[in-house]
């Protein structure tokens, strides 16, 4: 049998000059390294079976570009302000709207990992609530199924020049029509994302966001 190199006709390792990227662990300067190297694929997995079983058959394309991460590295490092600059690097991203971006794309994870993979309310405001949700964070993260959940990132570049960026969790989604409140999904991040992304929208019953950006 093939291997999934051979297959791919490209490199697999954990330097950032490889088409697939394994980071064990995961960090924010191995994210943005290898997505500034032209990385197709980052995965923050130990071993190259574990890659090919959560491909599932399924081939990273050149020019396209996905991150996979379990629920507490997706957590534990900035994900969007390491891909961003690397997508900068890069030269998919403008400079000049990297700061849109990144901020939509934080907001967008943080959705992915608390409420979706986590399944946990929004917060009470104030210092109390952040605290009390930090924990709920770390103790959701010590559990099964939980702590296996992973986010996937699927970035593509627009035929003028945009940015497309979807991100799904493996929670069990949610209502994007309902109106926000107190004990909903989403609060003030899906309002900002809606302000600066040029579309935003819900697939896969609320388990994946899809942003679009201008160039």
């Amino acid at each position: 049998m093939r291997t999934l190199a051979d297959r791919l006709g490209c490199a697999i390792g954990s330097d950032e000059g490889a088409a697939i990227v394994l980071l064990h662990p995961a960090s924010d300067t191995g994210v943005s390294r290898a997505v500034a190297a032209g990385a197709r694929l980052l995965m923050d997995v130990p071993v190259l079976e574990e890659v090919q079983a959560l491909l599932g058959g399924a081939e990273p394309e050149p020019g396209s570009l996905r991150l996979s991460l379990a629920s507490g590295s997706a957590f534990r490092i900035n994900v969007a302000m390491s891909l961003c600059s690397g997508l900068v690097e890069r030269g998919w991203l403008h400079p000049g709207r990297q700061v849109d971006v990144e901020l939509c794309l934080h907001e967008a994870v943080v959705n992915a990992v608390t409420h979706g993979n986590l399944e946990l309310q929004r917060c009470a405001d104030g210092d109390s609530g952040f605290a009390d949700r930090l924990d709920s964070v770390y103790y959701q993260l010590t559990l099964m199924p939980f702590a296996a959940r992973r986010v996937v990132i699927d970035v593509g570049r627009r035929a003028d020049g945009g940015l497309t960026i979807d991100i799904q969790d493996q929670g069990k989604g949610f209502d994007p029509t309902a109106p926000t409140g107190g004990t909903t999904y989403s609060g003030r991040g899906m309002t900002i994302m809606r302000e600066l992304a040029e579309r935003v929208s819900h697939r896969d019953g609320g388990r994946r966001l899809c942003l679009e950006f201008r160039p």
